[in-house]
């Protein structure tokens, strides 16, 4: 017969794949603490009466992934605590405080990780900032680009916002302060590759070139204002190059890693759209890899948002979107920035969780 511990860590894997991984504790402390019992004994008054407490909405989502379990016949386990396969499910953003997500990031275990930073230099942020962006100080399409520097450094533009915020608020969980950073979708790459921000060369193991890693965020953020002034805006958008890279990394690191992708969203055409699809489902089979994506500009962020929550043939929910414009919000600059990186970090901790219990990722 499997000990406590193991019939426990059943229980915990299987609501983290369910995407549900937040109410584990609870339910475990609360006698849910092996299978049988999660699928046969609790009811919507056993979810009432554990505390912390779980919201009604949550108590109904829980009762119904068990339903589904039943009725598929998923309901056996075996005695090993490390996965090999999940049912794809998107996890729910259910943090309201930055304090939460880094309490339970601590709490199962992670300390550090590793940042990788993706930056768009495609052809549609020229136009791109027409709502979000536009100051209406220059009658030119100037004014509208996302990439637009003002030569007083008074206005940051919204990438320069971006690296700001990250390096602000997320560079705590990196742990060396070397932060491989790249661009993508300028005339030299286009589609088909990227481009060390630091050293300004093609890169990636096809080019047998490793990218320099900038020394921290101000390093970041110079090395992207130097790229803007000699890279010409091109290219169709596609994150493809760019996530396979990162996944490669992570593989061959056996790390934890965190690739945040700054970009307007416009993917096109198809083939870029199917591309970036097939990059995010295979990093999902075995590398420790974490994406964020941090949408820049006017959208729409259908497409984005379908990654987000879709794509079903993935192993796990390895895909974050977050819009900038409507997530760095707040009364002050510390508040903004707080209330970021809790979108950004908001499926971190199950996804974190996921990966050190799957036999697949290389972090066990």
């Amino acid at each position: 017969m499997a000990s406590l511990a193991t019939n426990e860590e059943q229980v915990r894997t299987w609501l983290i794949a369910q995407g549900l991984g937040k109410y584990a504790d609870s339910l475990i402390d609360g006698g849910a603490d092996t299978m049988e019992v999660l699928f046969n004994e609790v009811n919507d008054d056993a979810l009432s009466e554990l505390s912390p407490p779980i919201p009604k909405l949550k108590r109904g989502q829980i009762l119904r992934k068990i339903a589904a379990a039943k009725t598929s016949g998923a309901t056996k386990t075996t005695s090993s605590t490390k996965s090999t396969t999940s049912k794809f499910t998107p996890i729910i953003d259910s943090y309201f405080t930055l304090d939460a997500v880094q309490k339970d990031l601590r709490k199962h275990g992670l300390e550090g990780s590793d940042m990788i930073l993706g930056l768009d230099f495609t052809g549609s942020n020229s136009w791109q900032g027409r709502r979000t962006f536009n100051d209406g100080k220059s009658n030119d399409d100037w004014s509208e680009n996302l990439h637009r520097l003002d030569p007083t450094g008074s206005i940051l533009n919204p990438y320069q916002q971006v690296i700001t915020a990250i390096g602000a608020a997320l560079s705590v969980f990196d742990d060396d302060n070397l932060i491989p950073a790249f661009g993508f979708g300028d005339k030299e790459t286009s589609h088909d590759s990227i481009f060390d921000l630091n050293s300004g060369q093609k890169c990636g193991a096809e080019f047998g070139v490793a990218a320099e890693p900038c020394e921290g965020f101000d390093t970041v953020l110079a090395k992207y204002s130097a790229r803007v002034k000699d890279r010409i805006l091109w290219g169709k958008t596609t994150f493809h190059p760019l996530i396979n890279e990162a996944a490669r990394i992570a593989r061959e690191e056996e790390s934890f890693h965190i690739l945040v992708i700054v970009g307007d969203g416009a993917i096109e055409p198809e083939s870029n759209v199917t591309q970036t699809i097939e990059a995010i489902v295979n990093a999902s089979k075995d590398a420790p890899l974490s994406i964020i994506m941090v949408g820049v500009g006017d959208g729409p962020w259908d497409l984005m948002e379908q990654f987000d929550d879709e794509l079903p043939a993935r192993v796990f929910d390895n895909f974050q979107f977050v819009d900038f414009d409507k997530a760095f919000k707040g009364n002050s600059q510390e508040e903004k920035e707080a209330h970021f990186a809790m979108s950004c970090l908001q499926e971190i901790p199950e996804q974190y969780l996921f990966l050190k219990n799957s036999a697949n990722h290389g972090l066990g």
